[in-house]
């Protein structure tokens, strides 16, 4: 939200500089992200908050300079319309229809004769073009303007070229188009809500006019529109149309009702002021105006702010005189006063004051967070693990997010909170719902961290990126028993392109980049005591996961999307994905070292195939063979085969033996006697034949 200085003085007697302005701003959770100088004015860049509609208006900003300064706050002047000339006795044909009554709760339309269209004047051409907004004529700009400065969107259409002289507010019928204001045309679906007269759509609701009935230098009549439009429709076709304006952006976040109409009233004030026909000094007439409300926007409840409670909460208690001015200040009504408490009545506009907690907060904010005394927190008694000792655990973090960022990976930080829709479809359970939720996609903690992975993977897909290898270090939420348990884990997600060979081949990422990522993170902390199973897990592929133990505890399960988890994401690529148990990790951990001799002598690799039932894991095939003898460093299957010249219920594992001495250059005769007695013992061990 830009927001100029001067505009602000309209309302506030702003008397310190504007270094000092953005910091009692930013104190106050308004943060100023950049100041820039024009001309002798300022442009202050603001930070809102989604839950803080108020603040995307120079009003609601004012209001809050006001409160950090202690300055008296002057509201915008009421405005009353002029009554139609008694000379004038003809109405103009026009009526308003809402159809989609859930979408739009109040329409009003004002039909305007005789309006002259031309430059704007100077103060408000200047204020929108200093914030960065282009000057197009006299009654656009007024539009604009008022709603920089209330919050109000608005729009104009051209009163000659609406087909019927009827506003209907409707969704859109299926295969129906608009040319919209920046020219481009658009397909509609039967989820936008549009403005349409008795022919067809004129404007896309809440977000943008259309090119059709927009005011130009030609026009001499208009219907000026004002509405309330329900946040979330709005938000999803600015979505589905990939389009953001100043309109959308408010709408999407709600606006104040009765500001639906002393908008609407200011605008024709500004109109009969600044576009009446100055040819023949003709006022403009303010011919009809149809307001359709189809149902109340009601306050907040009234809420009991006890002052135990605030000092409960804050650990101080100021002045009650002084939290009754706030309240007042903030534009609230105090109903009624006793010894214990207030009770108190939000205004329309501060939505976000619902209960006495969120009135706690508005006193901590204006108080001042930094005199609010910190409180001790209790002493624990926590018992040192030998092996971590000077170790913490932050260093332990830190360590690990090295091994991946050196393996290649991106480290990103997801919400931990998952919506209701996703634990039902995806059935996942022992789960903990919050008790008060923002909203239904953000309502539940998280028990594993694969969803906030795969929706990262989507959020980068639609935008047409699809090589990814990121990682995050989060916390998963569970209730065991009806208690509530807390876990880190690392997440990692690899999906698309790793590298170009030589060739000009595109070498993807598979199962075994993740495998070696987790295998890279247990071989920094010196754990080679691991085992590798199938695993059984609702995220994965049948044929490709598995279960990553450490002293027979689980510590990662990792594996290739399934198809029905890549339906319910919408997802179209291969993905792969694991989850690793840091606390697990840690436990299995030998004394960290961060620096190995590097043997100066080479190393010799023997490759073989076995023939052995599906059922077989790759990791039991492993487990028999790793310190078999002292010269093997590393065991590795290469590749998986179930095909032609291969029985249904067989498969062939190629499997790669690494062999180095730390002594000695060894020699090709003493590799293959050893590999030999590998083989040997496997087909002695296992159901298995060595493929020839």
């Amino acid at each position: 939200m830009k927001v100029l200085l001067s505009w602000l003085k309209d309302f506030v007697d702003i008397d310190v500089s504007v270094e000092q302005l953005a910091d009692t701003l930013t104190k106050n959770g308004l943060e100023v992200g950049e100041i820039q100088s024009v001309g002798e004015d300022f442009v202050l860049d603001i930070e809102i908050t989604p839950n803080r509609p108020d603040c995307l208006s120079i009003v609601g900003v004012a209001r809050e300079c006001a409160i950090g300064l202690s300055k008296r706050f002057t509201p915008p002047r009421l405005i009353f319309l002029p009554k139609i000339s008694s000379a004038y006795l003809k109405e103009t044909k026009f009526g308003v229809t809402i159809g989609a009554q859930e979408a739009c709760l109040r329409y009003i339309g004002r039909v305007l004769l005789d309006v002259e269209i031309a430059p704007s004047p100077d103060f408000i051409k200047e204020r929108l073009e200093k914030i960065g907004l282009r000057s197009i004529n006299n009654v656009v700009d007024i539009t604009n303007y008022i709603l920089i400065e209330t919050g109000q969107p608005m729009h104009a259409f051209d009163y000659d070229k609406i087909e019927g002289k009827q506003i209907i507010v409707r969704f859109a019928k299926e295969g129906e188009q608009i040319i919209s204001l920046d020219e481009t045309q658009r397909q509609l679906s039967k989820q936008d809500l549009v403005i349409a007269d008795i022919k067809r759509p004129i404007a896309l609701a809440g977000i943008m006019g259309g090119y059709d009935t927009e005011v130009t230098s030609k026009t001499r009549n208009v219907v000026l529109e004002s509405a309330f439009f329900h946040p979330q429709t709005i938000r999803k076709a600015a979505q589905r149309h990939a389009l953001t304006t100043e309109a959308s952006y408010r709408f999407e976040r709600g606006v104040d009702f009765p500001t639906v109409d002393t908008a609407s009233v200011y605008a024709v004030d500004l109109i009969s002021k600044y576009a009446s026909r100055s040819s023949n000094k003709t006022t403009v007439i303010i011919d009809k105006t149809v307001d359709v409300i189809i149902k109340q926007v009601a306050l907040s409840s009234k809420v009991v702010l006890k002052y135990e409670d605030v000092e409960k909460v804050l650990g101080i208690m100021p002045s009650v005189f002084w939290i009754r001015k706030l309240i007042k200040n903030l534009g609230c009504e105090i109903m009624s006063v006793s010894k214990e408490s207030l009770k108190i009545q939000a205004p329309s506009t501060r939505s976000d004051l619902k209960i006495n907690i969120d009135y706690i907060e508005e006193i901590a904010r204006f108080y001042g967070y930094d005199k609010i005394p910190s409180q001790g927190l209790p002493e624990l008694m926590v018992e040192k693990e030998p092996v971590l000792k000077n170790f913490s655990e932050k260093d332990f973090e830190n360590q690990a997010k090295d091994v991946f960022i050196k393996t290649g990976l991106r480290e990103v930080i997801t919400y931990a909170l998952l919506s209701e829709d996703e634990i039902e479809e995806l059935k996942i359970k022992n789960t903990l719902p919050l008790k008060n939720p923002l909203a239904k996609s953000y309502s539940v903690l998280r028990p594993v961290i694969f969803p906030s992975l795969l929706k990262v993977a989507k959020y980068n897909f639609n935008r047409g990126v699809y090589d990814l290898a990121i990682f995050e270090l989060g916390k998963v939420y569970s209730s065991i028993n009806s208690e509530p348990c807390e876990r880190k884990v690392a997440g990692i997600l690899l999906s698309g392109k790793k590298y170009q060979d030589c060739f000009g081949n595109e070498i993807e990422y598979n199962f075994y980049d993740l495998k070696f990522a987790v295998e890279t993170l247990l071989s920094y902390f010196k754990i080679s005591d691991y085992s590798i199973k199938e695993a059984k897990q609702m995220f994965f592929s049948n044929s490709c996961s598995a279960e990553i133990s450490v002293s027979n505890e689980k510590s990662a399960l990792i594996g290739k999307v399934s198809g029905k988890i890549k339906t319910y994401y919408d997802l179209k690529r291969d993905i792969y994905i694991g989850e690793i148990y840091l606390d697990t990790i840690k436990k299995g951990m030998k004394n960290v070292i961060r620096h190995q001799k590097i043997t100066q002598y080479p190393f010799i690799d023997r490759d073989f195939s076995l023939l052995l039932p599906k059922a077989v894991s790759a990791g039991e095939i492993i487990e028999h063979i790793q310190g078999k003898n002292d010269l093997i460093c590393a065991v590795d299957i290469i590749d998986v085969y179930e095909g032609k010249q291969i029985p249904l219920d067989m498969k062939s594992i190629t499997i790669r033996i690494r062999f180095q001495s730390d002594e000695k250059t060894l020699k090709d005769v003493e590799v293959d006697r050893i590999c030999e007695g590998v083989k040997e013992t496997l087909v002695k061990e296992l159901p298995c034949q060595i493929r020839k």
